[in-house]
């Protein structure tokens, strides 16, 4: 009755923030980037949210137990990126005012509806891989919880935090990721303390008693932790969640205020993982699955009245998580694909529309799939991730701080700088060699984007060094 009464407080909280939310969108503006009136705490509080999902609260703790220290290195990956927006960009994109990667893309390349539209793409299909991890996730915590299958939990959970983020947008994610991440505090200090009472801490947690290989970032093996941190670092630089809260901050000091909170949180978030993981690994307890191991430590090490706190903290985690992640993704589609190149003249009446429609098809898609996954779409979103790192991230780059860099060579970088990544990733025996996509992706996209550059005639890079007024293309407002 316990675990009915906090998740039923929990939707119920849910539901009225978007409603109280849904009376502040007025415009496209609001929906995508609450009006740019975000103050620090709920800028610090949504900056977390992006990447504090049950893969952090779950996942990680499992990855921890298998791989020890390893998985510091994750969160170590995305702490650096949130850090390197913060110092070199965070300035420079405030005052050009782009609210998603595609306006970014557009002001180095100019009106390339190629270039925008696969950029669209990608991060369309990496949030939505986002919101279908997400809505399992809530399916898993609700069997937990409550005891209900697993597909009726992420179908209920699904439908509320659709109907939670079509109502009242960027206003509805952020008030909300502050209540959450205050739940979510709250369940990491109460296991992190309850573990602490009953081990004795770090007593346990030593190279002597567990090995050393959980502490020399070693497992499975370094070029799987190489490229597992590439894939981190570059997917975090350019994560669009980001950069739209960077635009919805209402000043430039609160948006770096953020970055910075969102870079502290995520290092902790990392060494608690590697703490409950090893702590569970060092009772010499073996699970059939890592995954299984924060549940573990919650049934051990929690008493009864405090397990479900920490349950509705994950849940809170996971709706978090699939806000932003869908946020993000409707934005895509209303901002890059509808406006800046299917209806230019659009107006702000019908960009919400298209906004909100975006949002209940890509939301029910997502959580269709975590019922039932279909394959082939299930790999295209997992893919997108290093689609990214092996064809935007150069054409970024050397756009930025290379006068050089050649329209043509963003073209065709973008389109198999990521082709290359994904082989790499999709197939066995190249990622066994290689550790992923990430490297060679790397790798081929800087070899595709110099090169043909060098030959090129349509230089257009050097975009760090433009003036403010040089605007190419019409993308976002000046904030």
């Amino acid at each position: 009755m316990l675990n009915w009464t906090f998740f039923i407080g929990f939707i119920l909280l849910t539901a009225w923030v978007g409603h109280k939310a849904s009376k502040e969108v007025v415009s496209a503006e609001d929906f995508m980037v609450a009006g740019g009136k975000l103050g620090p705490v709920a800028i610090s509080c949504t900056m977390i949210a992006t990447w504090l999902g049950t893969g952090s609260l779950i996942g990680f703790v499992g990855t921890g137990y298998n791989y020890g220290i390893t998985v510091v290195s994750y969160t170590a990956a995305a702490t650096l990126a949130a850090l390197t927006i913060r110092y070199l960009w965070c300035e420079w994109l405030r005052n050009k005012g782009f609210v998603t990667m595609p306006d970014w893309m557009g002001y180095i390349y100019g009106s390339d509806k190629y270039i925008k539209a696969f950029t669209s793409f990608c991060y369309i299909f990496m949030y939505c891989s986002w919101t279908v991890g997400m809505a399992s996730g809530c399916g898993i915590m609700c069997k937990n919880l409550l005891g209900i299958p697993t597909w009726v939990g992420a179908l209920v959970c699904g439908i509320v935090f659709i109907a939670f983020t079509v109502t009242g947008g960027m206003y509805a994610v952020a008030w909300m990721d502050v209540f959450q991440q205050v739940v979510i505090t709250i369940g990491i200090l109460l296991l992190f303390v309850g573990i602490g009472a009953q081990t004795g801490w770090y007593t346990l947690i030593t190279p002597e008693n567990l090995g050393t290989q959980y502490f020399n970032f070693s497992l499975p093996n370094y070029w799987w932790v190489i490229s597992i941190v590439l894939t981190y670092f570059f997917g975090n630089l350019f994560g669009q969640t980001y950069y739209q809260r960077i635009y919805a901050s209402r000043d430039l000091k609160t948006a770096k205020i953020g970055l910075l909170a969102g870079a502290i949180a995520v290092i902790l978030v990392g060494i608690y993982c590697m703490y409950v993981g090893l702590s569970v690994r060092a009772t010499g307890v073996v699970l059939e699955k890592a995954d299984d191991a924060v549940f573990w430590a919650i049934n051990q090490w929690m008493p009864f009245w405090m397990k479900p706190v920490y349950l509705i903290a994950i849940l809170a985690a996971a709706f978090s998580t699939a806000d932003s992640a869908l946020n993000a993704a409707s934005t895509n589609v209303a901002n890059d694909i509808y406006k800046n190149i299917i209806n230019p003249k659009v107006d702000d009446k019908s960009l919400i529309k298209v906004a909100k429609i975006a949002t209940v098809v890509l939301g029910v898609l997502c959580v269709g799939l975590a019922l039932r996954p279909i394959t082939m779409l299930v790999l295209i979103f997992k893919g997108a991730q290093v689609a990214i790192i092996g064809g935007i991230f150069w054409p970024i780059i050397l756009g930025m701080y290379w006068k050089g860099a050649a329209k043509s060579a963003a073209r065709v970088t973008t389109l198999l700088g990521a082709v290359v990544g994904i082989v790499f990733e999709f197939s066995p025996g190249l990622k066994t060699l290689v550790g992923g996509g990430a490297i060679p992706g790397v790798i081929a996209g800087f070899i595709l984007m110099f090169g043909i550059s060098l030959f090129s005639q349509d230089k257009c890079g050097g975009a760090y060094y433009r003036k403010l007024n040089e605007m190419q293309t019409e993308t976002g407002k000046n904030g």
